[in-house]
């Protein structure tokens, strides 16, 4: 087995038992994808005051987190709209080949997953919503479903252990550490990544009920590719029951 297969074969995760369905969002709340105009600038805004909160940028008289300007044009928002036509939260995700973007400033001691990938460069919850059950994992559905529908082949991002504890023990997605630890944004940071076949095939194997909630977003019309760890092509018949399908074996 190579450095890339072995890495991605093996990240932390809980029982399978211990992930259940989310609570899900309530009808009158609504996820909406922006890449410009009104909406997109709001949530900009969003995103500045919730990390100049947490001391994860600076202060700027733009309104928005200086440190994503250069890749401001490569961004798409997904953002949740509350009843009241108030923001709930919002993810920032750009696509491209891994060093050009904000994660590339992180050397990748393995080439996993292989470009292009989806990077989740931040996640921002107004504190009111904040106890509210639903907002992250409609968000993070809808960033994993717009990566497989831009062909990516995997997810990456810029966190630190509580993120990757998060994302592996709470969901288990299956992210692994790509790379050494530096100072980003206010803490001490790492890139992770995990590839879209992988996390599928994890998904529908380990949760099948979340992976049915999680993969509802995408037309159940298509094959769609998704990349494996060892960059292999896996093309996913998401009509058919996946978990028994024998192109997600992991050997």
């Amino acid at each position: 087995m190579d450095a890339q297969r072995e890495v991605a074969a093996r990240p932390i995760g809980p029982p399978a038992s211990s992930v259940t369905t989310p609570v899900l969002l309530a009808d009158d709340w609504r996820v909406e994808v922006v890449d410009s105009g009104p909406l997109f600038e709001s949530a900009e805004r969003i995103e500045y005051e919730v990390f100049l909160e947490k001391e994860f940028c600076a202060e700027s008289a733009t309104g928005r987190a200086a440190e994503y300007e250069p890749w401001r044009r490569l961004s798409t928002f997904q953002v949740a709209i509350a009843p009241d036509g108030s923001i709930g939260g919002v993810i920032r995700v750009m696509f491209g080949p891994y060093g050009d973007l904000p994660v590339g400033k992180f050397e990748r001691k393995i080439t996993y997953p292989v470009d292009p990938v989806a990077e989740i460069a931040s996640l921002a919850v107004p504190r009111q919503w904040r106890r509210h059950a639903g907002v992250a994992e409609a968000l993070y559905r809808e960033a994993w479903s717009g990566a497989v529908r831009q062909r990516a082949t995997g997810l990456v991002a810029i966190g630190e252990n509580w993120l990757l504890d998060l994302l592996n023990l709470g969901y288990d997605f299956g992210f692994v550490i790509l790379g050494e630890t530096h100072w980003y944004m206010g803490g001490d940071c790492f890139p992770i990544g995990a590839g879209l076949g992988d996390m599928a095939r994890r998904m529908s194997r380990n949760q099948p009920e979340f992976w049915a909630w999680f993969s509802d977003r995408l037309d159940l019309r298509d094959r769609t590719a998704l990349t494996t760890a060892d960059g292999r092509e896996t093309v996913i018949d998401l009509t058919t029951d996946v978990s028994a399908s024998s192109e997600l074996d992991l050997r």
